[in-house]
């Protein structure tokens, strides 16, 4: 299996299963990793750092299937509440962390978290779980296109 730490390229089981890798056909390896969710509730919003079991890795290609009844279950124990979306923004490099950083909280300030990089999806077809969506761009927000404008002044129109 490649480095648990290499780019990934990332898929849910309810789009896939878990049987076997989504590009390769090869055999999934069950690993436990730690991740970073962002997860929403009526009730809070926020990230989550977890190990849950739910991450399976290609054996042959950079690929993580993450099982997604597994994170509905982390994101319903965190924080509770009804209408419970949740987005993998990935996984937690702990090789990452200077040897003198190691002392500080993970995401503090002066130790941000080190996560994996995602590989972009193959294709546009392919996207996160219906109940894990990207984050919006709120009308107010700044455009994504850096024009400094608010995002319904620009290229929201």
């Amino acid at each position: 299996m490649e480095n648990l730490y290499s780019p990934k390229r990332r898929y849910f089981s309810n789009e896939c299963g878990l049987e076997s890798c989504p590009e390769c056909g090869g055999e999934l390896t069950k690993e436990y990793c730690s991740i970073l969710l962002h997860v929403k509730s009526n009730k809070d919003e926020g990230e989550l750092m977890t190990s849950a079991s739910g991450s399976h890795f290609c054996d042959n290609c950079p690929i993580v299937v993450f099982d997604t009844q597994k994170l509905d279950e982390v994101a319903l124990i965190g924080f509770g509440g009804n209408n419970i979306q949740h987005y993998v923004k990935g996984i937690v490099n702990f090789d990452a962390i200077p040897k003198e950083k190691k002392h500080l909280p993970i995401g503090s300030k002066g130790n941000p978290t080190p996560l994996v990089v995602f590989l972009p999806d193959l294709d546009s077809k392919i996207r996160p779980a219906t109940n894990t969506p990207e984050p919006k761009i709120g009308r107010n927000d700044p455009c994504h296109c850096g024009s400094g404008a608010k995002y319904k002044k620009c290229c929201g129109k």
